[in-house]
C-alpha cells in the first residue's frame, strides 16, 4: 500500500514537470503598449527553491511538533506519520499539477510581458528570448500563491483538528470533574486558538502579495492561486489525514497497536467502545 501511494505521489510530480517543460502556453495577442503588461521585470522576492523547500519541510515540522507521541509504539507513529505526510504531499503535488496545467491553458501574460517580449517582428512573434517569452505567458494562476496556500491551509486544518474543543461528554470521560474556566478565560482561549489556526494564512498571504510587488503576477492571479491551493489542501486533509489526528485530551497512546488503526483511508472504522482510541484519532470529532 505504501509503495503504491509513493508511486502515485511521484507520478503527480512527473506529470507536472512534463506539462511545465513540454506544454507550450496558449498564445493570445498582446498589445505591448497596454499598461497591464508594461511593468519592469524584477527578481523574485520569494525564490521558487525557498518555497519548495518550505513545502517539503513544514509538514515534517508540524508532524514532529503536534502528532508524534513518544509513548505510542513505533509502528503506530510510523503509520500516522505516513498517512499525514502523504496527505500533505498529495495536497502539494495536486496543487502544482493543476497550477501548471491552468497556466498553459490560460496563457495569460505577466505584468512584465512587454519587457520580455521586447517587440514584434513581421510575423507578429516576440523578438525576445523564446523561453522567457513562454514563461511570461504563464501568469494565471500564481504558482507561489497556490503552493503557499496549499501548505498553509493544510497546516491550519491540522491545528484546528488538534486544538478544537472536545465535546463536554468526551471531556468528562477523560476528567470526571473538570474545572470550568471563567467566561473571560474561555473567550481569550478561543481568540488565541483562532489566531494560531489562521496564522499560516498570514504567511501565505505575504508570499502571494510579494508576487504583485515583483511584477510577476496580477492580483487576480494570486487570488485564484490562493483559492485553488486552499481547496485542494482541505480536500486532501479530509481524504486521508483527519481520522489519524490525536485529540489534545488524549492521556496516552501507549496501549494502541497497529491493528487499532484503519488499513485504508476509504474504510475508517466507526468509534469503538474504547473511548480512548476514538478520542486519540479524532473519530468522534469528524
Amino acid at each position: 500500500r505504501a509503495m503504491v501511494d509513493a508511486v502515485l505521489l511521484a507520478g503527480l510530480w512527473v506529470a507536472a514537470a512534463a506539462i511545465e517543460r513540454r506544454a507550450l502556453p496558449f498564445v493570445r495577442p498582446v498589445d505591448l503598449a497596454d499598461g497591464a503588461v508594461g511593468a519592469q521585470l524584477l527578481p523574485d522576492i520569494v525564490p521558487v527553491w525557498a518555497l519548495l523547500l518550505a513545502a517539503a519541510l513544514v509538514p515534517l515540522g508540524v508532524y514532529a511538533a503536534l502528532l508524534f507521541d513518544r509513548r505510542a509504539p513505533l509502528d503506530v507513529n510510523c503509520y500516522i506519520a505516513a498517512q499525514f505526510l502523504l496527505a500533505a504531499y498529495e495536497a502539494v503535488g495536486v496543487t502544482v499539477l493543476l497550477t501548471v496545467a491552468l497556466k498553459a491553458l490560460a496563457g495569460r501574460p505577466r505584468p512584465h510581458f512587454a519587457a520580455v517580449c521586447v517587440a514584434y517582428d513581421a510575423r507578429g512573434v516576440c523578438t525576445g528570448d523564446p523561453l522567457k517569452v513562454a514563461e511570461a505567458r504563464r501568469s494565471f494562476p500564481s504558482g507561489h500563491s497556490s503552493l503557499a496556500f496549499a501548505v498553509a491551509c493544510f497546516v491550519s486544518c491540522t491545528l484546528h483538528a488538534v486544538l478544537a474543543p472536545v465535546a463536554p461528554a468526551a471531556a468528562a470521560r477523560k476528567s470526571p470533574s473538570p474545572a470550568a474556566p471563567s467566561a473571560a478565560a474561555a473567550a481569550l482561549l478561543a481568540l488565541a486558538r483562532l489566531l494560531l489556526i489562521t496564522a499560516p494564512w498570514l504567511l501565505a498571504s505575504l508570499v502571494a502579495v510579494s508576487r504583485t510587488r515583483d511584477n510577476h503576477h496580477h492580483w487576480s492571479d494570486i487570488v485564484a492561486g490562493a483559492l485553488l491551493g486552499g481547496a485542494v489542501a482541505v480536500v486532501a486533509f479530509h481524504n486521508r489525514a483527519l481520522a489519524f489526528l490525536p485529540s489534545p485530551l488524549s492521556a496516552s497512546s501507549s496501549h494502541l497497536s497497529l491493528s487499532d488503526l484503519p488499513t485504508t483511508t476509504a474504510s475508517v472504522p466507526t468509534p469503538r467502545a474504547d473511548a480512548d482510541v476514538a478520542l486519540n484519532y479524532g473519530l468522534t470529532s469528524v
